[in-house]
């Protein structure tokens, strides 16, 4: 009878739930630097893109007002160039 007893405990353990797994928080992604600012000063990169972005508009003769446009082709390939 001791047997039956101790057969039945174990079977219980069995059946018992398991707890839940606790979730955990989300990581935080690290925002990714510009690699240029070991290679180059700020400064140095700006003048950079100031100069490209003034080729570009020359290539027009000034006529669209797309300064911001030219800075921004010229501050991609910049960067692209200093990556590389």
């Amino acid at each position: 009878m001791a047997k039956n007893k101790l057969k039945s405990k174990k079977k219980s353990k069995s059946k018992r739930s398991k707890p839940d797994k606790v979730e955990k928080p989300p990581k935080k992604k690290k925002k990714k630097e510009k690699k240029t600012k070991n290679l180059v000063s700020p400064e140095y990169r700006e003048q950079m893109i100031a100069e490209a972005a003034y080729f570009k508009a020359l290539k027009r003769n000034f006529n669209c007002e797309c300064c911001l446009v030219d800075w921004r082709e010229a501050e991609k390939e910049i960067d692209a160039g200093l990556l590389k």
